[in-house]
């Protein structure tokens, strides 16, 4: 998506703020993986952690979710995965700290106080962190302008590299953009 918008021009879009701030989420977590600091557990944990975090965004708007959800597969889904966790945490954890896991906004690293700022600063230094906080004015709803600012080029920029740097190396196949 960031390629793409890229390639069509769109590159002060709120959109292509958010798929900024979406990869480098991704590599700072792929960073923290390969420093060993995510478990196998942990790896468990995240292939299940969306039905935690969709329904916990969503619950948000039960008066209106019901327009374009399914209100009883998000809550079962989200039973499901939240008896998961309770199995896979409950000796280590007391309930109560389960429960702030649950509804951390990284359920699977069992810290309820990590956030991504931190991630990205510790696994990918202070100036990743700071774009990261800078692109987040531009994704977030709000009625500042500062994605339409001329300026942030560079850094936009700056995520390109990380993608090649990250991933030049793959093979190129046919399902690749140019």
């Amino acid at each position: 998506s960031w390629l793409k918008n890229g390639f069509f021009g769109y590159w002060f879009s709120p959109g292509m703020m958010l798929n900024s701030r979406c990869i480098i989420e991704g590599l700072a977590l792929k960073a923290m993986y390969d420093s060993g600091d995510i478990s196998e557990e942990q790896t468990e944990l995240l292939q299940k952690q969306v039905f935690l975090i969709e329904y916990n965004c969503y619950k948000r708007f039960a008066d209106i979710s019901e327009i374009f959800l399914f209100p009883d597969k998000l809550k079962y889904d989200w039973e499901q995965t939240r008896s998961f966790y309770f199995e896979k945490l409950q000796n280590r954890y007391s309930e109560q700290k389960i429960k702030k896991i649950i509804e951390s906004s990284n359920p699977f690293l069992c810290d309820d106080k990590l956030n991504y700022h931190k991630i990205i600063e510790t696994y990918l230094g202070k100036e990743f962190a700071s774009w990261y906080g800078l692109l987040s004015q531009g994704s977030h709803p709000s009625d500042n302008t500062f994605y339409q600012n001329q300026n942030i080029l560079p850094l936009l920029l700056g995520i390109y590299d990380l993608i090649k740097k990250a991933y030049g190396h793959l093979p190129k196949t046919d399902f690749t953009l140019t």
